[in-house]
């Protein structure tokens, strides 16, 4: 997969969040989407040394606007999304709404900008999130061998879906949170076959 996205000039961010919107609209008939996409905003600090070891949840979010005609196919979406995600980088997109709240946290009380955030900001029911690679030579919990990494988002309010990707030791491991109900499960899993047939069936194509 990874060679196909490069050989195409597009990111795994791009092929998994145009199979997420796939599955969204086949699901709810919607063709007009919008997902909120986290941006990792350690990217824009000073260069890290590469003896530390940074594990920190410094993240931005983007709202990324995606279309789906009747019929598309991942190859159709993928480069679409690819050129939202670079136009929306590009116009630095995730930074506004930071420096909005960065004022109120200066002029006002911790607990009224929480409340604040939390009234306009709301964080969405749906979500993406690509956490990268994670090195695992780089990793040291003393003389425990670690297998698999998953990594999720902080708590959410039910019912929530959040699909997240990770990489540890080359291997992809693709999978969900469902906070809610044991419908909310079921379509949680139904979602997530929906991704894996498409993203299985794009690495086949030739």
């Amino acid at each position: 997969m990874q060679r196909k996205a490069q050989a195409q000039h597009v990111t795994m961010n791009a092929v998994l969040l145009s199979a997420y919107a796939l599955a969204l609209c086949a699901l709810t008939g919607e063709h007009q989407l919008v997902i909120p996409y986290q941006v990792d905003l350690r990217l824009h600090g000073p260069v890290v040394a590469t003896n530390v070891v940074q594990v920190a949840n410094l993240t931005g979010e983007m709202l990324i606007p995606l279309t789906v005609q009747d019929g598309e196919q991942l190859a159709d979406v993928v480069s679409r999304t690819q050129t939202t995600i670079s136009h929306l980088r590009e116009e630095l997109a995730y930074l506004p709404p930071l420096v909005q709240l960065s004022r109120m946290s200066r002029a006002l009380p911790p607990e009224l900008v929480r409340r604040l955030a939390g009234k306009h900001r709301a964080r969405a029911a749906i979500s993406f999130a690509n956490f990268g690679h994670i090195d695992h030579t780089r990793l040291n919990f003393g003389s425990l061998a670690v297998t698999q990494i998953y990594f999720a988002g902080a708590y959410r309010t039910m019912p929530h879906f959040q699909m997240t990707v990770s990489v540890y030791h080359d291997a992809w491991t693709l999978a969900f949170r469902m906070l809610g109900s044991e419908p909310d499960y079921q379509l949680g899993i139904k979602i997530l076959k929906n991704v894996v047939a498409q993203l299985t069936q794009w690495s086949r194509e030739t």
